[in-house]
């Protein structure tokens, strides 16, 4: 089609090293087919993610840069937004080092004619996989100045960036050109005298070699550090990159300094809505096992001053399992006025008020010990119970709201990662030789107390969700409260207002029953309640309440099994953590179904070494047992047990959410309720191996399975691409096709 290039015939007699003085042809390269080329190869935002990937493209520009050659990109100037690139803070950077020609003409191709203009005009080559078959009147071309490309897959690595350039002309982003080094450079290179020497004089006049191209190796070395994927972060996609070059973070603790102080107001939001609630809960879940017999010594002493009755043991430890399972009595109507308190009064007033509700509890509780009375400490578990639902429902449902859609996973995670927090504090802070003691258990909810007056100031700071002020007709408080918590440009707060009130405006509000008689809402709403029943009924209610009383059933003394719990503990806190860095990467749906699958195997095992406990103790039992709770709790911590929290949050409109999260709710307390009632009957009945086996197994099987069919995933995506998504999973009636297929083959 094009012809050819006599200008290069020079070379064809010199080697690489042999090459007299020469001349550099600009090096176009067409932006959006390159991007389009290889928008699935590392680093990529995730294999869901069809944009152009821009990463791979400034990559591709610095290796050539680095090798001495003048490089420019042509973009059409429509293209140029974040929402339709991604990685686009590599275009960014690319723009601040001048490499990037933008095309202003109109019509889809107009790229392709500015491409083809430059190089006609300039001696320019160029490097597309297009064959511009349209543009008939670019003949004059020399077709040896196009060059392909494609993704190859090589390791990323240090040895990747010290691959020898002579071989093939390849880069970091997992590309090569469709030539050898020889091939391109005696292109690219023009001896000094040859026919197009003019044309080139004034392409360097015209485009000139950058000469600080800083901040696209800055780039380039983040990656190559490999810091990116030890953090298993990505770099915020905003201005900030192509500021002052001493501000671009180079190392991990630049980097999180810079990604914190982006975030600061969203992290201190969910910082203040853990304190106020899920390390709480966390916390009431576990003290009951550890200073259990304190408590029980309090309940006896309050009857016997109070009443002069005296009973046996085993009567006040079914009395203290009554006051245990007031705290779900309470959490049961937390769940029901959940979605009525959090419309009426709002995200931010909700956790005012059910913090208060704490403060006043945790008090009350406090008092109890002071006139030794049981029956004020029941009510206080009531109220405790109510108040803590409240504080950790309305807490993800604020937080789901106020997140970009970037950190909405880790930020989410944050409720999660405090209910662990608190089971490991509690497990410590409740054993019998610390604050569990008969003279000091109220010390805790004293503490407790002043911790949410603490809270109930510090979240008054904040401003409501957006989503519920633009719903309440609040339109200028939404758009602050936008730019307080995401830092939104005027152009990203108008695509974000607009986006929001289609959301809102699409449906009116609807409560817990209403929810159900909308197909689409009731197949979400099932979906969250089975993500909650699998997390109930994994067996984690179980371990955190009796985990003590497990492993002395296994043979352990007292005092040795509370220091294991407390250690089994602090293992789930930091998979929690590592949870919470790998969600946004790994996603919501793969994170969840694998924990639970691990979750599945250590239940399995459990309960096999506690049935064989029954009938024949041994040390090697005891250890094996231990390893098997802590790989239990590694698996709950990475997957089910943060994620439970804000997966409802996420699968659910705006005007649906609330109830949502009060139907998820209200499942997890009845479950709670339910387990820790039925474990000790249980337990006695059939003994520990059955009961665990009967309990957990088959819930955790069920729920698995039913997700695997129905869960889509929610990472970085809005109500729509959540709805397209669903069409993406697999079938029940297509796998039972497959099945009944191969049976008959």
């Amino acid at each position: 089609m094009f012809a050819s290039d006599s200008s290069s015939s020079h070379l064809s007699t010199y080697s690489a090293e042999e090459c007299p003085p020469v001349l550099e042809r600009l090096i176009l390269i067409d932006g959006a087919n390159f991007m389009h080329s290889v928008k699935t190869v590392y680093p990529s935002d995730s294999t869901f993610d069809q944009r152009p990937n821009a990463l791979p493209l400034a990559f591709f520009v610095h290796n050539l840069l680095s090798h001495g050659h003048n490089v420019r990109v042509c973009i059409l100037q429509h293209m140029l937004h974040r929402n339709i690139i991604q990685n686009f803070y590599a275009i960014e950077v690319l723009s601040a080092t001048g490499l990037l020609i933008q095309s202003k003409l109109n019509g889809k191709e107009a790229d392709d004619v500015c491409l083809l203009t430059i190089a006609r005009e300039y001696g320019a080559v160029i490097i597309s996989n297009d064959k511009y078959t349209n543009h008939r009147n670019f003949l004059d071309v020399p077709a040896n100045r196009f060059f392909g490309f494609r993704p190859v897959s090589i390791p990323f690595d240090a040895d990747t960036v010290a691959m020898d350039y002579s071989h093939l002309l390849r880069v970091q982003a997992e590309v090569e050109i469709y030539a050898s080094y020889e091939q391109f450079l005696s292109v690219v290179r023009v001896p000094i005298g040859a026919p197009i020497y003019p044309a080139l004089l004034t392409s360097q006049s015209r485009f000139p070699i950058p000469k600080d191209f800083r901040l696209l190796s800055l780039l380039y070395q983040w990656y190559t550090d490999s810091t990116y994927l030890m953090v298993f972060l990505e770099l915020p996609p905003t201005s900030q990159f192509v500021g002052e070059i001493n501000d671009f973070p180079t190392s991990f603790i630049d980097y999180w300094k810079m990604w914190c102080k982006k975030r600061k107001k969203v992290f201190l939001a969910a910082l203040s809505v853990s304190v106020g609630g899920a390390i709480h809960f966390g916390f009431q879940l576990v003290i009951i096992d550890p200073s259990q017999d304190s408590f029980i010594d309090f309940v006896k002493d309050s009857i016997e001053s109070h009443y002069g009755s005296k009973f046996e043991r085993s009567v006040l430890e079914d009395i203290w399992s009554v006051i245990v399972s007031m705290f779900f009595v309470g959490a049961i109507v937390g769940a029901l006025t959940l979605q009525l308190i959090s419309e009426k009064f709002g995200r931010r007033m909700g956790l005012v008020f059910a913090y208060f509700i704490n403060s006043f509890s945790a008090f009350l509780s406090t008092f109890s010990y002071f006139i030794n009375s049981f029956e004020v400490y029941t009510v206080s578990r009531i109220t405790l119970g109510f108040g803590l639902c409240l504080s950790v429902g309305i807490g993800a449902l604020y937080l789901s709201e106020i997140s970009p859609k970037k950190v909405r996973g880790i930020v989410g995670m944050s409720t999660g990662i405090s209910v662990q927090l608190g089971l490991v504090l509690g497990a410590l802070f409740a054993m019998p030789n610390l604050l569990g003691s008969k003279t000091l258990w109220w010390t805790m909810y004293l503490v407790e107390g002043i911790i949410f007056i603490f809270a109930l100031f510090a979240i008054k700071l904040f401003p409501d969700s957006p989503g519920y002020l633009l719903k309440s007709g609040e339109t200028d408080l939404a758009k602050y409260s936008l730019t307080f918590f995401q830092g939104t440009s005027d152009e990203e707060l108008k695509v974000k207002i607009e986006e929001l009130k289609t959301e809102v405006e699409g449906s009116t509000q609807k409560g817990m029953i209403e929810v159900l008689r909308i197909k689409e809402k009731r197949e979400r709403v099932l979906i969250s309640v089975i993500v909650m029943f699998g997390t109930a009924f994994s067996g984690v209610a179980a371990i955190n309440a009796f985990a003590v009383d497990i492993l002395e059933s296994s043979g352990l003394s007292s005092s040795t099994s509370s220091y294991i719990n407390v250690g089994l503990s602090f293992v789930s806190l930091l998979a929690a953590c590592f949870s919470s860095a790998v969600v946004d990467k790994v996603g919501r749906r793969p994170l969840l179904l694998w924990s639970n699958t691990g979750i599945l195997v250590c239940n399995v095992l459990i309960g096999g070494l506690l049935l064989a406990h029954d009938h024949n103790s041994s040390s090697l039992l005891s250890v094996s047992l231990i390893i098997c709770m802590a790989f239990f709790l590694i698996f709950f911590a990475l997957g089910p047990g943060p994620l439970g929290y804000f997966i409802p949050s996420e699968l659910s409109g705006q005007n649906s959410r609330s109830a949502t999260q009060g139907w998820t709710s209200l499942t997890q307390m009845t479950s709670r309720a339910i387990l820790l009632a039925a474990f000790l009957p249980l337990k006695l009945a059939v003994g520990s191996g059955l009961c665990y086996i009967i309990l957990f197994i088959a819930p955790i099987t069920a729920a698995t399975t039913y997700l695997y069919f129905n869960l889509p995933e929610t990472k970085n995506r809005d109500q729509k691409e959540i709805a397209e998504a669903f069409n993406e999973l697999p079938r029940f009636w297509r796998a039972k096709k497959m099945l009944k297929s191969t049976l008959y083959a």
